[in-house]
């Protein structure tokens, strides 16, 4: 089993979020890898095989927010 990060953090409207729900939709019936959604203000569920992590002030800080991240 191996590990997918989606890192979606500018997704909030429009093209953007239907990507992720899209992708989101196939991780669902995905069970043969974990799934880790990284998004600022969208909603999703976590599942046995997906993990979300919210970082809703990321798009406040631009690409300041995104160095806090890994940091």
């Amino acid at each position: 089993m191996s590990n997918v990060a989606v890192f979606d953090v500018a997704a909030e409207s429009s093209g953007a979020l239907s990507i992720l729900h899209s992708f989101y939709d196939k991780a669902k019936n995905d069970e043969q890898h974990t799934w880790v959604f990284i998004v600022s203000k969208i909603d999703l569920q976590a599942t046995s095989n997906i993990k979300v992590v919210k970082y809703p002030w990321v798009k406040s800080h631009g690409f300041i927010g995104c160095i806090l991240i890994y940091s």
